[in-house]
């Protein structure tokens, strides 16, 4: 057998003995913190650069971006996510992937380049062009990265993809600052971007320490491909589901509904990202190693499960009693409708984070294409939603994504869970204590607003309930589920503990 067919056993190290709950609780902490590592980085570059630059150098990167955030969903086909969950990979799969990512990206630059004097002719500005045409650079970095990154990932060397990761957000944000004190104007959150996606692929390379070969023709990558199509496809439609209620209300209401529609999104948003998304990129390498052993997958999809509703719902529903405050004190005075809109938009949000994990099961069985079919269920109904909700404005189209989420949540999870012969009702054991947990910590927090903090001032008032209700739900989710931190932080610990003797004996 030549050499390049040979199974790429020395990419696809599984972390030795350690086992795969201790290794998965190890990774979902460092990827929790540094998730919150990297916004933080983000937000604070953010801040300076909105000093040094004006509305007009950010609205003129926006009008850019709405084209090639579109052609980013093609961006990698789905092939990392392939490489993350196949089971058995060979070299020359993988060197394969390498370079269809690679020619997807050049292929997407270029027409990013096509595209851009159309973008000057939409917006009537030619100075969008060549910032256009200037960001397509970025698919050729984000495809020479992908395959590098899937096999870190793979591995579950979270240590090493954070570090690349923070190392570009750290390098970009700095390039930008000193691009915008050059006075290169726009050009400089360009500079911000393209540097960002550099550094993060060299990081990537030298944590993969792979180098690709030449592409193998019959290599065995077109299940991959169908497998990256099916994931494409999703993509798009989450795509066109997550901006068709903004152009809709645009187009009947103007700019300032879809301001305090989008603000009031971005805020239901931001924890759920902050829980699922760093968890997500830690579950789908772990579900994909027990993915051929059905009892193990559920299992772990119950752990996982059960911590994303611990940690979201509570903190979703604080957002919602506290949301005039929340948003009086990140928006100001100005968005205060946007507090109504956040709690319509409750029903759906406390929910989204478990929605969200079905996608895990999908890709780790390699199901996608029952992803990309419950995808579209999904976007119809929603779809149908927004067109009635756009008549009756911003409360309108918060109620109607409310109603039409929470009506299809139960039929999405039980078609998801019936591929792993997994009842509903044991998942739902899983999240409705975190839930009840939640809906008490919440209500003792506007309990205490009502009889006690009602006349402190603001910032007083909302630290204080929210430190209150957090208490509460914490205090009443351990009597409903008695060790629920032990299960999920004594694998973590014990890695600390065994790691800490190691140390002192070779002291």
């Amino acid at each position: 057998m030549r050499t390049h067919l040979k199974p790429a056993a020395e990419l696809i190290d599984d972390g030795g003995s350690m086992h795969l709950r201790t290794r998965t609780a190890r990774a979902a902490a460092v990827s929790v913190v540094s998730q919150f590592l990297g916004m933080s980085m983000s937000l604070g570059f953010m801040a300076v650069l909105a000093r040094l630059l004006g509305p007009a150098e950010f609205g003129l990167i926006g009008m850019a971006a709405a084209i090639t955030a579109f052609l980013a969903v093609f961006s990698q086909m789905g092939l990392s996510l392939a490489t993350v969950q196949k089971a058995e990979l060979t070299l020359a799969q993988i060197s394969t992937l390498f370079w269809m990512n690679a020619a997807f990206g050049t292929m997407l630059a270029a027409i990013t380049v096509a595209l851009s004097p159309l973008a000057g002719l939409l917006y009537g500005r030619e100075d969008v062009v060549g910032v256009t045409a200037a960001l397509g650079a970025g698919f050729v970095l984000a495809g020479l990265t992908a395959q590098h990154s899937a096999l870190v990932m793979r591995r579950m060397r979270f240590v090493r993809w954070w570090a690349a990761q923070l190392t570009g957000i750290a390098s970009g944000g700095a390039a930008g600052i000193a691009a915008a004190l050059a006075g290169w104007g726009v050009y400089a959150l360009v500079c911000q971007q393209l540097v960002t996606l550099g550094v993060t692929m060299v990081g990537m390379w030298v944590a993969a320490r792979w180098m690709p070969g030449r592409p193998v023709r019959g290599s065995g990558v077109r299940e991959m491909v169908r497998f990256g199509g099916y994931l494409t496809g999703f993509n798009v439609l989450n795509y066109f589901a997550r901006n068709l209620d903004k152009v809709l209300l645009g187009m009947c209401w103007g700019a300032a509904e879809v301001g305090f529609y989008g603000r009031a999104f971005m805020l239901m948003t931001l924890p759920i990202k902050i829980a699922s998304l760093p968890l997500g990129s830690v579950m789908v390498p772990s579900l994909s190693k027990v993915a051929h052993d059905t009892p193990k997958l559920r299992e772990a999809y119950l752990r996982a499960l059960e911590a994303i509703s611990i940690f979201s719902m509570p903190v979703i529903l604080l957002v919602g009693v506290e949301a005039d405050d929340i948003v009086r004190h990140l928006l100001g005075p100005s968005w205060s409708p946007t507090a109504g809109l956040l709690r319509i938009m409750l029903a759906a949000a406390i929910w989204q984070g478990v929605y969200n994990s079905t996608g895990w099961l999908f890709v780790a069985t390699g199901r996608t294409d029952r992803l990309f079919w419950s995808g579209l269920l999904v976007v119809c109904v929603v779809a149908t939603g927004f067109a009635v909700g756009a008549a009756y404005g911003a409360a309108g189209m918060a109620l109607a994504y409310s109603v039409a989420f929470s009506a299809v949540i139960l039929p999405q999870l039980a078609f998801a869970y019936s591929g792993i012969w997994l009842r509903l009702r044991a998942a739902m054991r899983m999240v409705v204590p975190a839930l009840v947990a939640s809906a008490a910590g919440a209500g003792g927090a506007l309990g205490l607003r009502a009889f006690v903090t009602g006349g402190w001032p603001p910032a007083v008032r909302l630290t204080v309930e929210i430190l209150a209700g957090g208490a509460l739900y914490l205090a009443i989710i351990s009597a409903i589920r008695p060790g629920w931190s032990g299960r999920m932080l004594r694998p973590l610990l014990n890695t600390a503990s065994r790691k800490g003797g190691r140390c002192l004996s070779g002291i």
